[in-house]
């Protein structure tokens, strides 16, 4: 198979290689006392949600890189608390 392939709308999209986007994430918080809700998105797709314990930062940054994944975004992708 050739290392690139053209899907139906034209782009070209690479097999074997790393397909993450340079993006950026945007993240809003909601505090309480027992417990954090965060809501995340690129702006590409819906909002993903995510619930901790209140003061779980190690949580925190878990959903962080969860939602990176989830929009196929960098690693170092810039984060813009909302």
């Amino acid at each position: 198979m050739h290392p690139w392939t053209t899907n139906k709308s034209t782009q070209i999209v690479p097999h074997g290689k790393d397909t993450a986007i340079q993006g950026e994430l945007y993240m809003s918080f909601e505090l309480g006392d027992k417990s954090w809700k965060l809501t995340a998105s690129d702006g590409q797709r819906g909002p993903s949600r995510y619930s901790v314990h209140a003061g779980d930062t190690a949580a925190v940054l878990d959903c962080v890189r969860r939602a990176k994944a989830r929009c196929r975004l960098e690693p170092q992708a810039k984060v813009h608390l909302l």
